[in-house]
């Protein structure tokens, strides 16, 4: 079996996917765990998805769909009409 250099799965943390539901548009998710994590933005009808490492700037990642990695204290800002399905991926 290969070896994880997963800090989640190293310490412990449960590594399975989860919905995390969406606030109100536009929906900042920060990473807020002590280990990186995968954002699946799914359906629903976005408009603009943006990264954030300091909550300040804001960068547009050009995408209005799919998956995005954080590190710990990322943000992903995203901007819908309808809401997507957001799953958090730990790793």
């Amino acid at each position: 079996m290969p070896m994880s250099n997963n800090a989640g799965a190293a310490s412990g943390f449960n590594l399975l996917p989860a919905n995390q539901i969406p606030g109100a548009s536009p929906y900042t998710y920060t990473n807020a765990n002590a280990y990186v994590e995968d954002i699946l933005v799914a359906v629903g009808t976005v408009t603009l998805i943006e990264f954030s490492r300091d909550g300040a700037t804001w960068y547009a990642t050009g995408i209005i769909a799919g998956l995005t990695r954080l590190s710990p204290g990322d943000r992903l800002k995203v901007t819908y009409t309808l809401a997507p399905t957001i799953t958090r991926v730990p790793r």
